[in-house]
């Protein structure tokens, strides 16, 4: 743990490089950040695809040793994101690197955690190990999913952060393997293949979550009258087949194009009792019929009384959804940088071209090169007519962590954009 000392605005900078050795891949990611940053790193966040675990050791000795963050986390990722592009199932390196005077930046790994259970010891000691606080800017957790119960580890954080303990949880879930042990992480000089990594950053800082869907929603919202684990019986006391079923052939011949994707059923996480928008369903895909019993089996637990309402995959209602969300940023101060997770359901599976995420969130903040650097040989990890506005780094996940009304939660086919701002004064920082 380390607080920069007060005498600058806080700064960002991102690096990336394709390059398929990994130290000099690292270097050159490195590099850029160094050019950007111009003020040593307070924190780095490595995102490094499947084709460098078996160098995992050396791409962090050599950011180290490169850039020398005081904190390093680093996160394995099927493909990875700096400026606008998106490199795809290929090798890859990017770099998030952070000069963030006067905040403190708290490093752990979930093996710190205490036993979690109801106790008010267990919240307090978990507060101790996260910082929690009115300071407490985010937290930023990278998982390795096969090893983490981490829902059950989400809502204990939301616990010890709630009610003035701090900012959004944000972050994403390893997503290199698919299976078991196939997943890496680092933390400073140590290599991770259970559990997570985590950061808290506390103080002159403002942090802001945007998160824009991949699905778009069709059919009435329904109430779940009966369930069991993470299958749902009855839906407004029909069987929940038949009920889905109804819902479908209401849509007439557009139902096979809205199940060209799959079915993804949208849980409303907390009960609300005024109109649910587009932000209040966390997306779930259906993965099973169960003939006999009529219900349907979806990816996470569900609960009586909980509201569901059907979704599909949706290209153009996820452009429009990120459009709008970016376009309400612009009111606000220009961020310093920023930090992308995308499930890795979406790139080019969901929009059949590359880099649009990418491509969407440099586009909204982008200011005209200048020519210098315009004259400079080489190729950028943005593309050469316009230089980013706002540095931009991360990567595709097996799942994305972000608020949903204040409370985070695991998403799945969404993008999660944290914004990294200088602090508002009215915070008195």
């Amino acid at each position: 743990m380390h607080v920069s000392t007060p005498d600058t605005q806080p700064k960002l900078a991102a690096g990336m490089s394709a390059d398929a050795d990994t130290i000099d891949a690292a270097k050159r990611a490195c590099a850029q950040c160094a050019e950007g940053l111009e003020s040593p790193a307070d924190l780095a966040c490595v995102f490094f695809s499947p084709h460098h675990l078996t160098s995992i050791s050396d791409l962090a000795a050599t950011v180290q040793r490169t850039l020398g963050p005081r904190t390093l986390v680093g996160v394995s990722a099927e493909g990875v994101i700096a400026g606008d592009i998106e490199l795809e199932r290929a090798p890859g390196v990017s770099i998030l690197a952070f000069h963030l005077p006067g905040v403190e930046v708290r490093p752990y790994a979930t093996e710190q955690f205490p036993v979690l259970d109801e106790t008010p010891e267990s919240l307090f000691m978990l507060r101790d190990v996260v910082g929690a606080g009115e300071d407490l800017r985010c937290i930023m957790m990278f998982i390795e999913p096969f090893s983490t119960p981490f829902s059950r580890v989400l809502t204990h954080l939301n616990r010890a952060t709630a009610g003035g303990g701090g900012g959004p949880i944000v972050g994403g879930l390893a997503s290199a393997s698919g299976t078991a042990g196939g997943n890496a992480l680092f933390l400073n000089d140590r290599i991770i293949k259970t559990g997570g990594v985590g950061v808290s950053l506390r103080g002159p800082l403002r942090v802001d979550c945007l998160v824009s869907q991949g699905c778009r929603p069709f059919g009435p919202p329904m109430v779940v009258t009966k369930a069991q684990g993470n299958a749902i019986l009855e839906l407004g006391g029909v069987r929940a087949v038949d009920a889905i079923q109804m819902v479908l052939q209401d849509q007439g011949e557009s139902r096979h194009k809205l199940l060209a994707g799959g079915l993804f059923i949208g849980k409303a996480p907390a009960v609300r009792h005024d109109a649910y928008g587009r932000d209040d369903f966390l997306m779930r895909k259906a993965l099973s019929i169960r003939a006999e019993e009529g219900s349907v089996i979806t990816g996470d637990a569900v609960h009586v009384g909980q509201t569901i309402r059907l979704h599909a995959r949706d290209a153009a209602a996820a452009d429009l959804d990120l459009s709008m969300l970016l376009d309400k940023q612009k009111l606000y101060d220009k961020p310093r940088g920023a930090m992308l997770v995308a499930s890795h359901g979406r790139g080019r599976r969901l929009f059949k071209q590359s880099h649009h995420d990418a491509r969407a969130v440099t586009r909204s903040f982008r200011q005209a090169a200048s020519g210098e650097q315009l004259a400079k040989p080489g190729i950028p990890y943005y593309t050469a007519d316009q230089t980013p506005a706002v540095p931009v780094a991360g990567f595709f996940a097996a799942g994305e962590i972000a608020p949903i009304r204040g409370e985070s939660f695991v998403q799945t086919q969404s993008a999660c954009l944290t914004l990294f701002r200088s602090a508002d004064p009215a915070q008195g920082h």
